[in-house]
């Protein structure tokens, strides 16, 4: 009973684990993979926060924004290009010295997953889409191991 147990559990540990990451599984990828992330999306937390992405002929453009009554300011500046067959996200934040790119690891039909192991924080950046009738949701999560800061965003 106790082996029965183990193998059962066992079994669910690997079959939820991760999906490992190969150069093969993002090496066919197109922006047109991830069109779902263009749109405006409105922090559903912090109502003054936005983010918003639209599509281009050299990529996908994203902005973060906040809006205080009748001022907005720009925080970070976003790029999404195709670079020898992979996704790439590169993040230009107001106070860093130059921009940072993070490579697609991880491409599915509602979840993108992006990657620079090099940089201090965040090491990764996540898109998971969750497609609905009456309002699309987005929910993004930064970090780099135990820290974390997970946004959720309603499509505007």
């Amino acid at each position: 009973m106790k082996l029965l147990l183990s193998g059962i559990i066992l079994f669910f540990i690997f079959s939820c684990s991760t999906p490992e990451i190969t150069d093969e599984a993002s090496s066919s990828v197109s922006l047109d993979d991830i069109e779902w992330l263009t749109g405006n999306w409105q922090d559903s937390l912090r109502s003054n926060q936005w983010e918003i992405w639209t599509k281009n002929k050299f990529g996908m453009r994203g902005r973060g924004i906040a809006v205080n009554e009748s001022d907005t300011t720009q925080f970070e500046e976003l790029t999404l290009v195709e670079e020898n067959g992979k996704l790439v996200y590169i993040a230009n934040v107001r106070g860093n010295a130059a921009p940072v790119k993070f490579i697609g690891t991880v491409i599915e039909e509602n979840l993108v997953v992006f990657e620079n192991p090099q940089h201090s924080f965040p090491k990764y950046i996540s898109y998971r889409y969750f497609p609905d009738s009456e309002s699309d949701r987005l929910h993004a999560t930064v970090g780099a191991g135990d820290k974390m800061i997970e946004l959720f965003y309603i499509r505007r």
